[in-house]
C-alpha cells in the first residue's frame, strides 16, 4: 500500500473545481475546444488529478508542454524571455492556479516583431487568455508560422482572438491550426539554427541548443504601428487533433459517474484538453491533490 492509497494523512494541498456545460463538437466548432493547464498551488504543481464526468461521458487528452515563450523586438535586436528574468518570473502563464496572472507585456510591430513558442511535441494550436484590460484594439491580422528545414513556414489558422479585424483582442480564445504539419515537415530545431532567424547568436544565448517544435506569431495588415500592448495570462497547447463525440482522437473516453485518477509526466505534458462524448451539457468535476 502506498502513501496515496492511505489517503488524507499524506495530502498537503488540494483544490476542487467544476467545469460545466462542456460541448461535444470540437472538430467542427473551434470555439468548442477546451484546454486547461495543469494546476499548481502553494506547494508547487499538484501531483495528481481526480476527475469525474457527472452528466454525460467525456473525453480527455494530454497536451504537449510549452518550454519557451520569447518575444523578439526587431528594433532593439533582442529576445525577451516572457517566462522569466530580468522582468520577473511569469511561468504562471503555463500553470493554472491562484497565481496564474502573468505580468509581462509586449508591443508588436508589423512584420518584424515575433512571439516565439517552443514545445516538446507538435500541437494543434493554442488556447490563450489575455488580460482583460491589456489587449490589442488596433486592426491587424495574425500570421502563424512553424519551424521547418526551410525556415519558418506559414500555416493557416482560425484566430479566435480576432474581433472585427483586431488580433489579440478576444479573450479567452482558441488559435487553431487548420491542418497540423506532419512531423517531417514541422521539425524540432534549435532556434538559432533556423534559417532566417534574427540575431542567431542572441537566440542561442536565450534558447540554447535545445531542439523544440517552434511556432511564431506576427502581425500583418496593421492600420497603425505598433499594436497595443498585450499581456498573456494563460497559454496552453492544444491536441494535434480532436473529433466530435466519440470519433477517433488522441483523447481517452471517460464514463459518467466514475472517478478516475490521472498523473502526468510534467516534463512532457503541460495541459489537458476535454470535450463531451455526446450532447452539450457535460459537467466535469476536478480535484487536484498534492502529496507530502
Amino acid at each position: 500500500m502506498t502513501d496515496r492509497d492511505i489517503g488524507c494523512p499524506y495530502i498537503i494541498d488540494e483544490h476542487g473545481e467544476l467545469i460545466s456545460n462542456i460541448t461535444s463538437d470540437p472538430a467542427t466548432t473551434v470555439a468548442s475546444r477546451n484546454v486547461i493547464n495543469w494546476r499548481r498551488g502553494e506547494y508547487g504543481p499538484y501531483d495528481e488529478l481526480l476527475l469525474e464526468y457527472t452528466t454525460l461521458p467525456g473525453r480527455i487528452g494530454e497536451c504537449t508542454k510549452i518550454t519557451d515563450v520569447l518575444f523578439y523586438d526587431a528594433s532593439a535586436g533582442t529576445y525577451r524571455d516572457l517566462l522569466g528574468p530580468p522582468e520577473g518570473s511569469n511561468k504562471a502563464m503555463l500553470w493554472k492556479g491562484e497565481d496564474d496572472s502573468a505580468i509581462e507585456q509586449f508591443t508588436m510591430n508589423q512584420d518584424e516583431d515575433f512571439l516565439y513558442i517552443g514545445t516538446m511535441r507538435r500541437h494543434g494550436g493554442l488556447g490563450i487568455t489575455l488580460d482583460a484590460s491589456i489587449k490589442n484594439d488596433a486592426a491587424a491580422t495574425m500570421v502563424f508560422e512553424f519551424s521547418s528545414s526551410a525556415g519558418f513556414t506559414v500555416a493557416a489558422v482560425t484566430d479566435g482572438t480576432n474581433d472585427s479585424g483586431d488580433m489579440f483582442k478576444t479573450t479567452p480564445a482558441i488559435i487553431e491550426i487548420t491542418s497540423v504539419p506532419a512531423e517531417g515537415t514541422w521539425q524540432a530545431l534549435a532556434l538559432h539554427k533556423i534559417e532566417g532567424i534574427g540575431h542567431p547568436d542572441i537566440a542561442k544565448t536565450i534558447a540554447g541548443d535545445n531542439k523544440r517544435f517552434w511556432c511564431r506569431i506576427s502581425a500583418a495588415s496593421v492600420t497603425s504601428a505598433p499594436l497595443d500592448a498585450v499581456e498573456i495570462e494563460q497559454l496552453s497547447p492544444l491536441l494535434i487533433s480532436v473529433a466530435d463525440t466519440t470519433g477517433s482522437a488522441p483523447a481517452g473516453m471517460y464514463k459518467k459517474d466514475t472517478e478516475y485518477q490521472k498523473a502526468i509526466d510534467q516534463l512532457k505534458v503541460g495541459a489537458i484538453e476535454y470535450w463531451a462524448q455526446s450532447g452539450s451539457t457535460a459537467d466535469l468535476n476536478l480535484t487536484w491533490k498534492k502529496y507530502l
